[in-house]
């Protein structure tokens, strides 16, 4: 799993929070076609996948690791 921090401009992150961040791709996202059914969805699973990951029942893997 990537990290945001990996992926976003640092000087992004010190303006934006994490959720302002996601709320944005989401936005470019319907201009992309995804419909709000398809977005919907789509943050269903991400939120899903964010409880499993804080609730330990997945094992990560640091982008540094996967990078090597």
């Amino acid at each position: 799993m990537l990290s945001i921090k990996n992926e976003v401009d640092k000087r992004v992150l010190k303006r934006m929070s994490k959720e302002e961040i996601v709320t944005h791709c989401l936005w470019e996202m319907t201009f992309m076609g995804f419909t709000q059914s398809r977005i919907r969805s789509r943050l269903s699973v991400l939120k899903s996948r964010v409880k499993d990951i804080k609730e330990g029942k997945v094992k990560t893997i640091p982008f540094e690791e996967v990078k090597a």
